[in-house]
């Protein structure tokens, strides 16, 4: 079989994208959950206790998790700046001063929209996230100054989004730990070492 390269990959990466934005209404933060959200989990899961094991299943549970807590905590962040009368309903909007938390959520979800649909995804380390996310939080400060309807609209966007990836992984968390297949493979014991060969035929 021929090996492929990335003018291979290109055309099926294009066609993920496509479904993904056609399925979905939130924007993911991670190139790798695009492709888990698009295969969905429990399939995944499955595939994996199937080539590699109980830890590989968990090490992805965990990862899908890690979303979860992500969408959570943006989600948070951002309703923050919702009207004490209007917590669940986010109708009614409030001046956001200088609300470094909501600041931030919006600039991520500025970074990932822009991400998505360039797919090109940035490094998550600590000192480079920070250099990459700079010129958007300067956006939303400028809209914050300049065009508070255009910093309400991107604050809507952006609490609808984590709004949505929050109940999808929490969805597909949920019902992929109630499979019975993908709960033997979570509580199957690590295997160390290479099993010695039977003699028995």
């Amino acid at each position: 079989m021929p090996r492929l390269n990335a003018a291979n990959l290109a055309p099926r990466r294009n066609d993920i994208l496509e479904r993904f934005v056609d399925r979905f209404s939130w924007v993911p933060q991670w190139e790798a959950e695009v492709t888990l959200a698009d295969e969905g989990l429990e399939n995944r899961l499955i595939t994996i206790d199937r080539y590699a094991g109980g830890a590989a299943v968990r090490s992805q549970l965990s990862e899908a998790h890690k979303f979860r807590r992500e969408a959570l905590a943006d989600k948070t962040a951002l309703s923050r700046a919702l009207t004490s009368q209007n917590r669940f309903q986010p109708v009614e909007f409030k001046a956001l001063n200088d609300d470094e938390f909501v600041e931030r959520a919006i600039a991520k979800h500025l970074l990932f929209s822009e991400a998505l649909r360039e797919d090109k995804w940035p490094v998550h380390t600590e000192r480079r996230f920070a250099r990459k996310l700079r010129p958007y939080i300067l956006k939303v400060r400028y809209s914050r100054e300049s065009d508070p309807d255009k910093l309400e609209s991107d604050w809507y966007d952006a609490y609808t989004s984590s709004s949505l990836r929050d109940i999808h992984w929490l969805l597909e968390t949920r019902n992929a730990s109630l499979d019975p297949r993908i709960q033997i493979a979570i509580h199957q014991p690590e295997v160390s070492g290479t099993p010695e060969p039977s003699d028995k035929i």
